[in-house]
């Protein structure tokens, strides 16, 4: 370390600067990587409440398609001439089926896939039932209305479970993510405290020690020279390091040098005059 009152200037100024990078290099660091996690965590939010509507919207369709499917295949009424009621109710199931698939693929809990992959072969049962229902038809054959919408009602209930299963699993898994939300908002304003009152109490110690390092050498020459002007003519200042007031103390220190020289040559004037 440079001893001289300049140097330990500069050294005192580029360790405050080094302080506030070194802090502000830290703050942003954590407070960017505290953004990304909201950013995902309300990202995932957002995508499974999108889902989870879609899902709704689907079933819903589908629901709807099916009463008209019920209708069409107990009274024979065709609503579009261009489709028939189990194309229209197939064309919705495998709707159904895309959306579950587009639902898995997300980042979801592992009881939500379970279930996805229950409702999924549901829905595999229950277009294979309206494809039956369909080739029966095409094959002029008679379709068994009753045990057609047996077989459809038992799989939509179990269809209804699980949605409401996937729904409140998706529910539970958003009220966490908001509690975790909360808990990183709390963290970071904690943390925030914390590197506040760090930055404080370094600043604090540069403010205390900083002076001290550059008046106590100042002080220890103020201290000799007191001495001096006491008649204390055997002091001299100290001589420790290589800088200024080294400098300077080698000098007061050689001018007492020359003064004692020349009293001590006055005193033996004064007794050689006097043996005269």
């Amino acid at each position: 370390m440079n001893t001289s009152i300049e140097g330990r200037i500069k050294f005192i100024l580029g360790v405050s600067i080094l302080l506030v990078v070194l802090m502000g290099g830290v703050t942003l660091y954590y407070f960017t990587a505290v953004k990304d996690n909201i950013e995902n965590v309300i990202g995932a939010d957002i995508k499974q409440v999108n889902a989870g509507q879609k899902l709704k919207s689907v079933y819903f369709d589908l629901k709807s398609e099916e009463k008209l499917f019920f209708h069409a295949l107990k009274t024979g009424y065709v609503a579009d001439p261009e489709q028939t009621a189990e194309e229209r109710l197939k064309e919705d199931a495998l709707r159904f089926i895309i959306t579950i698939d587009d639902y898995r693929k997300q980042d979801i809990a592992k009881t939500v896939k379970l279930d996805l992959d229950l409702l999924y072969n549901d829905l595999t049962k229950y277009k294979a039932v309206i494809e039956e229902v369909e080739s029966k038809k095409l094959n002029g054959e008679s379709i068994n209305y009753r045990a057609t919408s047996k077989k459809l009602s038992k799989l939509r209930e179990s269809q209804d479970k699980i949605i409401n299963k996937i729904l409140a699993a998706s529910s539970q898994h958003f009220i966490s993510n908001q509690n975790y939300l909360d808990h990183l908002i709390s963290s970071a304003n904690r943390n925030l405290v914390f590197l506040i009152m760090i930055a404080l109490i370094a600043g604090a110690l540069i403010i205390y020690l900083a002076p001290q390092k550059v008046t106590k050498p100042i002080r220890s020459y103020l201290n000799a020279i007191r001495e001096l002007r006491d008649l204390r003519f055997e002091t001299r200042l100290p001589i420790k390091d290589k800088n200024e007031l080294s400098e300077l103390g080698e000098e007061i220190n050689a001018f007492i040098e020359a003064f004692m020289d020349f009293d001590e040559m006055k005193r033996k004037k004064i007794q050689f005059e006097k043996r005269k």
